[in-house]
């Protein structure tokens, strides 16, 4: 439809992104091997919607990397089973709202850049360096060398924490050191696998399987072969999920959906889970079977407010990296915002810091971040609210005051060394109880 490609190439022009478009199902393949796109969108009719979908799965087939979005007259349960089972990652029914429309491009290419970029909150080296995590607190140094050790292993590794520490950053660690860090580190949702796609997302399927298979497809385990498949949140998995997984882990064999032979697979297994993983088993919610299958190695990483002498460290990662993406020019995080970073709990972790980050600096005008630009909910939440005062002499007094006198947790609030306190204590002449 020419009207809606010059519409659709108009509205994502608009958006800053390069466009190319073609009528031509010739020219398509030569396309997408020149450009590699990160979004490929196509239309299809319901009458013949295979022709569509075929399309999409030879784009998805050439350059896995490549985000879907289909757009149709018409929509049927069918069709939209059929557009998942080869990766389309949305459809809109024609006519559509551009507004939704631009969204979901702006989301799809939001998850592709997701997707290869370094993890939120630390940075991925080169292959032939060490990878790199943010935090030099005691515990997070023994993390540090507990995956170096791991990753020498080459063992099936089981990766606990909260949501928001920073378990997926670990799997990538523990594969970027590994021998296997020249293949593939293939990550799967677990919570986000449908359970009647369960084989076919992760062993793949033979053409003709079923409907809307019309290429062959691998599956995330061979997509993995000779380098890691990460299983992240498994203790989500159903027991259905969990006895397919336990079977290929175990034997290391798969075989696609509509296959009459198995394959092997040379993995190496990481599991991550936000749960209590112990309790599971012991309440029958998860595998005992599968548990000793991935509970060969053991990580364990802990929560923000257990190593917040690691937060000044995350806020100048942040405060680099904001500045670089958004061209902001800030250098200095004020006394009274540090307060509030040190005392609050971080119920999300190293994620939930990250977001106020990113939220206080929509509101840095100037090169400092100041209180009343950090989110209210965090103010409200403080338990016991530091007096913010102008000097730093009445700082210091407050800080004791606050800590009962106790000279760590003072220093702790002030961001200082406990040397640092003695010796202000002295140049204030400020006599200790």
């Amino acid at each position: 439809d020419q009207l809606l490609r010059n519409n659709m190439r108009g509205l994502l022009l608009a958006q800053g992104y390069d466009v190319y478009d073609t009528a031509s199902k010739s020219k398509l393949t030569g396309l997408v091997s020149r450009y590699e796109p990160a979004l490929f969108i196509t239309s299809t009719s319901i009458d013949k919607y295979g022709d569509g979908l075929e399309i999409a799965a030879v784009v998805s087939h050439q350059n896995r990397k490549t985000a879907i979005i289909l757009t149709t007259k018409e929509s049927c349960e069918e069709f939209a089973i059929s557009a998942l089972r080869i990766g389309v990652k949305d459809y809109f029914k024609i006519p559509f709202n551009y507004d939704d429309f631009v969204e979901s491009v702006n989301r799809c290419l939001q998850d592709s850049y997701i997707q290869t970029a370094a993890d939120f909150h630390a940075e991925v080296a080169a292959p032939n360096q060490e990878v790199c995590m943010v935090g030099e607190s005691g515990s997070m140094q023994a993390v540090k060398a507990q995956i170096r050790k791991l990753a020498k292993a080459d063992c099936n590794v089981l990766i606990t924490g909260e949501t928001g520490t920073g378990k997926e950053l670990a799997a990538e660690m523990i594969h970027g050191c590994s021998p296997r860090k020249e293949d593939p580190l293939v990550c799967v949702n677990c919570a986000a696998l449908p359970e009647n796609l369960v084989e076919s997302e992760l062993f793949g399927a033979e053409k003709g399987a079923f409907t809307g298979a019309v290429v062959a497809r691998k599956g995330k385990f061979e997509q993995a072969h000779g380098g890691t498949i990460f299983l992240d949140e498994i203790g989500d998995m159903s027991k259905y999920a969990q006895a397919k997984i336990l079977r290929a882990v175990e034997t290391k064999k798969i075989c696609r959906v509509g296959g009459k032979k198995e394959m092997d697979v040379d993995i190496r297994g990481l599991a991550a889970t936000n749960h209590d993983i112990d309790a599971l088993v012991a309440e029958k919610e998860f595998r005992e079977d599968l548990y000793y299958r991935i509970n060969v190695g053991r990580l364990h990483i802990p929560p923000l407010r257990e190593r917040k002498e690691d937060i000044p460290l995350l806020v100048e990662y942040y405060i680099k990296k904001l500045n670089k993406s958004l061209g902001s020019r800030v250098e200095a995080v004020m006394d009274d915002s540090w307060r509030y970073l040190m005392q609050y709990e971080w119920p999300g972790n190293v994620r939930e810091l990250k977001n106020v980050m990113e939220s206080s600096f929509i509101d840095i005008a100037g090169r400092n971040m100041e209180f009343i630009q950090l989110p209210d909910y965090i103010k409200r939440k403080i338990d016991a609210p530091l007096q913010f005062v102008s000097n730093e002499r009445d700082s210091l007094i407050a800080a004791l005051r606050e800590t009962n006198w106790n000279k760590s947790k003072a220093a702790e609030k002030l961001l200082w060394s406990r040397m640092t306190l003695y010796r202000k204590m002295k140049q204030y002449k400020i006599v200790s109880k």
